[in-house]
């Protein structure tokens, strides 16, 4: 099975792009834009509908697996247009490429519970998305382009994927590694995603070709003071700084009470532990 991951240099892509490559059952190929962080890697710049083309061409896959996209949720939320040009239109150019030229691959897209309003958290995948920024939006478009195309699809949402070279993750374990206070949020709640269990459960729709709407999440809901405080505990030696709750400016307009979601049942053969434990590799 041919894998093409789009997107392979960032901090989920190049953990997966290696994941794929140690198992003999998968010819992997993957993109990246600015970065090359594996010599193995060819450029791609998913803006570029031509480019697009040749790669998709090239590598003629049977799995692509759709990482690609921004992050930057100031960005996006000051340029709507911005967050639609790198997170919906390149995939509007993939589902209109792939037809026109005969090729059938099956499309893994990953998203995230920014599609939810964060108002309640312990969002299902049968819950219905309603996003308030931008970011959100973009990649909620994304999805239903793909839904409504002839593809095979599986989308897969997650949340606060944590692991070594994570951005959050390597900030809060080098900050905590210090004497300085660290402050976090009490009372803004997400579910840390160990990044070894978004790569069993992509693995796994992979393999399969799953077709649908997956939460590959994290198991716990937990505040950003709480995640700290559990890692610490668990780490008493290692982890010394004070940890001191703050709250969140709920007026500003990126304010998401809780993005919190329910894994699905994909996620019950490797969840065999809370996400903390799970993290004990990442430290």
């Amino acid at each position: 099975m041919k894998v093409l991951i789009v997107g392979a240099s960032s901090f989920i892509g190049l953990r997966l792009f290696r994941h794929f490559l140690a198992d003999a059952r998968y010819g992997v190929a993957g993109t990246y834009y600015e970065h090359r962080k594996d010599e193995r890697l060819q450029h791609l710049d998913i803006t570029d509908p031509v480019e697009m083309e040749q790669v998709l061409q090239m590598v003629q896959p049977d799995v692509v697996v759709w990482v690609a996209g921004t992050k930057n949720l100031k960005k996006c939320e000051a340029e709507p247009e911005y967050a639609r040009k790198i997170n919906t239109t390149p995939v509007e150019d993939l589902v209109r490429i792939l037809p026109q030229h005969a090729m059938k691959p099956h499309v893994v897209f990953i998203s995230t519970d920014y599609v939810f309003d964060g108002e309640r958290g312990r969002y299902s995948d049968m819950d219905v998305p309603d996003p308030k920024t931008n970011y959100g939006k973009s990649n909620l478009l994304g999805e239903l382009i793909l839904q409504q195309s002839p593809l095979d699809f599986s989308i897969v949402r997650t949340s606060a994927v944590m692991g070594r070279h994570g951005t959050f993750f390597e900030w809060v374990t080098t900050a905590m590694r210090q004497a300085k206070a660290v402050d976090l949020y009490d009372d803004v709640y997400f579910s840390p995603t160990p990044v070894t269990w978004l790569l069993k459960g992509l693995e796994s729709i992979v393999q399969h070709r799953s077709r649908g709407i997956f939460h590959v999440c994290g198991n716990q809901r937990m505040s950003r003071y709480e995640f700290a405080a559990a890692l610490q505990q668990r780490h008493p030696g290692l982890f010394v700084a004070p940890l001191v709750p703050t709250h969140a400016d709920a007026s500003q307009p990126l304010f998401q009470k809780d993005l919190s979601m329910i894994p699905s049942a994909v996620c019950q053969p490797f969840q065999t532990q809370g996400s903390i434990e799970e993290l004990d590799g990442e430290i």
